[in-house]
């Protein structure tokens, strides 16, 4: 049975507790990592800058803190299928599949950055309305 590992545990742990619930259950039978959860100002601007005024490929379209990565807990989650290949989309697919069933199970409004126009594969976001 897969497990996170210790970094993807932390990174998790940032998170809202309906998305630290709804990993540790897709966890069980589909191995993935977690790339982010919670993201400060200087990380989610860092990441902002890549492919336009630093090297790399474009990571995000906000920047702080207009992310979802930015709320304390994060209602954001970034996951890579693991081992990541990121030519794979299958298993990124097979993944968002997965959450996305055992997020509705919970009753969780949950949505994938692979749905959207500008995908974001790795991207899934809660939210959260106040009672």
């Amino acid at each position: 049975m897969p497990d996170l590992s210790d970094a993807s545990s932390r990174n998790l742990e940032t998170c809202h507790q309906s998305i630290i619930e709804i990993c540790r259950t897709v966890i069980r039978d589909y191995d993935f990592t977690v790339l982010y959860g919670h993201r400060g100002e200087e990380l989610q601007n860092g990441l902002y800058a890549q492919g336009r005024t630093a090297p790399g490929q474009i990571v995000t379209y906000c920047q702080w803190p207009d992310s979802k990565h930015n709320s304390i807990p994060s209602l954001a989650v970034d996951l890579a299928p693991y081992p990541i290949d990121w030519s794979d989309l299958y298993r990124f697919h097979e993944l968002a599949g997965r959450m996305l069933q055992v997020a509705a199970l919970f009753d969780v409004d949950m949505t994938w950055g692979g749905h959207w126009e500008s995908q974001d594969m790795p991207h899934f976001q809660v939210r959260i309305c106040p009672i």
